[in-house]
């Protein structure tokens, strides 16, 4: 079930954890790659790409120089880390734009980048 909120009642409610906010990941990658998010997002995005991509030859490089264990180790649980943190760090990134500019939110509303529902608790 999704609500019908306005952008005074998102901006009221979900920072209060009254709102539970579900966000389109693949319109969200494409509103990133668009250059629409703050500056501050877009430069957290780019760099955590770029920090995941180069983990996976930095995991092979360290496995034949170092022991091949730890090429491993890094590969199956530092890489990962890092996509999941860049993906989770980029929808947060819309969400919090989404907050402070009306316009924003009302263009992620009719995109339908976000689903709204309230906290199981409530």
């Amino acid at each position: 079930m999704s609500l019908d909120i306005t952008h005074h009642e998102f901006a009221e409610s979900y920072p209060s954890g009254r709102l539970i906010v579900d966000v389109d990941r693949q319109k969200a990658f494409s509103m990133a790659n668009a250059d629409l998010l703050r500056t501050r997002d877009l430069v957290a995005y780019r760099i955590g790409t770029w920090l995941w991509l180069l983990s996976i030859p930095a995991a092979f490089v360290t496995g034949f120089i170092y022991h091949w264990w730890v090429g491993v180790l890094l590969l199956v649980v530092v890489t990962p880390a890092l996509f999941r943190g860049t993906k989770t760090r980029m929808m947060r990134g819309v969400i919090y734009r989404a907050v402070e500019d009306p316009t924003f939110f009302d263009f992620c509303v009719k995109h339908d980048v976000f689903r709204f529902r309230a906290p199981l608790n409530q």
